[in-house]
């Protein structure tokens, strides 16, 4: 695993200690390693079985029921995406949390820490992902990429945080993404208000639909503009702050990205 060298060194040392504990959260960017991390600590345990659940309510009672049958080995549970998990299937896992059963480790992943209860974060022990230097990044593209590719290597060390980012770019083809993107940068402020709205076509919007990433159409986009700012201060600013407020507004639960794409093209029309 590239990277978290700090947590995997803390975790190992409660591991051998007997300290770990029985529930915990890891919470991290999306693509940032969470779910590698839980296959790590179940790694370093080096015995019991690791089972993952979804997050609906009957997954979660299920998870709990297995919890507490297992006896006289490990059984390490992981949750992953728990940003997802409605209200109920939270405080189901209230008692579980409080009095976990002594050979289950529940292991809940979260994006963002603040989709979780507060009585759920007072009860886990939390770890936080690190977060990856370029060079960190870097080496994850050398070590997965077929063939190394110069240009797409700059754009992906300029751009991602993260692997799962590396991964994202990769799978959508860095070089023509990259293009499209920059001929929107282009063209945004200067075709008809039903062109502009065509730059939905390319991108996806809802579960499982094929096109672009908004959210690293978003992050391309800006990269552009900061590479573009010695010719207009101005316009680039504007678009770089106008996006970077449409980012953070993308990672709110249950956001309607359709809705924030076209907030997002009216407004940068406005600006540019």
């Amino acid at each position: 695993m590239i990277g978290q060298e700090n947590l995997l060194k803390k975790i190992q040392r409660q591991i051998e200690e007997g300290t770990f504990p029985h529930f915990c959260i890891i919470a991290g960017a999306e693509g940032s390693g969470k779910k590698t991390l839980v296959k790590e600590i179940h790694k370093m345990f080096g015995e019991g079985t690791l089972v993952s659940f979804e997050t609906g309510i009957s997954e979660v009672r299920e998870a709990i029921k297995r919890s507490y049958e297992v006896s006289g080995e490990k059984l390490f549970i992981m949750l992953a995406d728990a940003d997802k998990m409605s209200t109920e299937a939270k405080n189901a896992l209230l008692k579980v949390a409080e009095e976990p059963p002594n050979d289950a480790y529940i292991i809940m992943t979260f994006c963002d820490l603040s989709n979780a209860l507060d009585t759920i974060r007072s009860r886990a022990t939390i770890y936080t992902m690190e977060n990856y230097t370029s060079m960190e990044i870097a080496g994850y593209y050398k070590q997965t990429a077929k063939e190394m590719i110069l240009e797409e290597y700059n754009i992906i060390i300029d751009i991602c945080e993260t692997p799962g980012e590396v991964d994202l770019m990769r799978e959508q083809k860095t070089l023509e993404f990259y293009d499209y993107v920059e001929l929107c940068v282009d063209n945004i402020g200067e075709v008809t208000d039903a062109n502009s709205f065509k730059i939905a076509e390319k991108l996806s919007l809802k579960a499982d639909a094929d096109g672009y990433d908004l959210k690293m159409f978003f992050k391309v986009f800006m990269s552009i503009c900061i590479k573009r700012m010695h010719e207009n201060p101005l316009k680039y600013a504007a678009g770089t702050s106008t996006t970077s407020k449409y980012l953070k507004q993308l990672g709110i639960r249950g956001v309607n990205k359709q809705m924030l794409l076209d907030a997002w093209i009216l407004e940068m029309r406005e600006v540019w």
